[in-house]
């Protein structure tokens, strides 16, 4: 009797995760979720800005949720629905893009849950991999305009999408810069 009800809670909770039962983002949703990751890079550089490792590595967890976003509407675009979960939103991405992503969302999690302290070093080692792979955004980009189709007979909707996005690549620029010089003033 146990393994029937073990596998009718796996079989709900399948039912409740996939595309089948899900819906496409609305373009508002899909709006949304787009200025969600201009404010996540732009809070990113706030906390950047400010003299504490805490804050560092908060930057790095919010930058991870911008990527996370822009991922979750690649998802969206591909699939038809809204990712459920991160694991299953990296998952399918393209190799580089999923590889990128993993490695993020293990910063954010030793940021946002790590127990120990974390040294400069290992924070300046977290910055220098998102500085020196910043074309992985870059494919992102290239990755969410490609799929957009779905959403292309909505002129007001691609016209907002196009310049949120110069927006987006504009803050993410700035953030990059910003990174770079907070390199530099960890440097001994």
């Amino acid at each position: 009797m146990k393994i029937i009800l073990r596998i009718l809670l796996v079989l709900i909770a399948s039912q409740l995760t996939s595309c089948a039962t899900a819906e496409p983002l609305s373009p508002i949703e899909y709006t949304r979720l787009l200025i969600n990751v201009k404010e996540f890079f732009t809070l990113s550089i706030l906390l950047l800005n400010q003299d504490s490792s805490h804050c560092i590595g908060q930057a790095i967890s919010r930058l991870y949720y911008g990527h996370y976003h822009i991922a979750r509407l690649i998802y969206n675009n591909k699939r038809g629905c809204d990712g459920d979960n991160h694991k299953d939103v990296w998952d399918n991405m393209p190799s580089s893009i999923k590889t990128y992503g993993k490695k993020l969302k293990e910063m954010r999690i030793k940021y946002d849950y790590g127990v120990t302290e974390i040294s400069l070093e290992e924070l300046r080692s977290d910055l220098e991999y998102i500085k020196s792979h910043q074309s992985r955004f870059d494919e992102m980009l290239k990755e969410i305009d490609s799929s957009i189709s779905q959403y292309g007979t909505n002129p007001f909707f691609i016209s907002s999408f196009n310049k949120t996005i110069k927006e987006i690549e504009s803050t993410y620029k700035s953030l990059i810069t910003t990174i770079g010089k907070r390199i530099d003033s960890m440097l001994p």
